[in-house]
């Protein structure tokens, strides 16, 4: 049942590629680029408390068109799931996975093949870390998200 919500909500949150990713307390989530972050993009929040997205456009500019957007759907599921309020889980990078992919493949955001092609770019990133899981079994489990 918990999913069931938090689904909804996330439909309603980012109801298609470009729209407004707004957090539990019902803030919208900005997006900013950032060089400097060491990843593909990170939901945080700033000093003031407001919701915000970076993004490293040299690091996206290396995957796919759905796999930009399953990241900004990823970091906006922490958002949704209030993983950036405190909430913190050890699986919070799986559950962010497969609220976005539930989201992106329950809206019909994507093909199988986009999917596949997400996978694919998931597959490549190699070794995970404390929070996240190894590229392979990442890409893995975006299909047992779906199950």
């Amino acid at each position: 049942m918990r999913y069931f919500f938090i689904t909804v909500f996330m439909l309603v949150a980012c109801s298609s590629a470009s729209a407004q990713c707004v957090d539990p307390r019902g803030i919208p989530v900005a997006e900013i680029a950032n060089y400097q972050i060491n990843d593909i993009a990170q939901a945080s929040l700033l000093p003031n408390g407001a919701p915000v997205i970076f993004f490293n456009p040299n690091v996206l500019a290396n995957t796919s068109p759905s796999t930009r957007l399953f990241f900004q759907m990823h970091e906006c599921a922490h958002h949704v799931l209030g993983h950036t309020l405190g909430r913190m889980v050890l699986n919070m990078e799986q559950e962010a996975d497969c609220l976005a992919i539930r989201t992106i493949v329950s809206r019909r955001m994507i093909s199988n093949q986009q999917f596949q092609m997400i996978q694919a770019d998931l597959y490549r990133f190699g070794r995970g870390d404390w929070s996240h899981l190894p590229g392979p079994q990442r890409a893995i489990n975006l299909q047992a998200c779906l199950q």
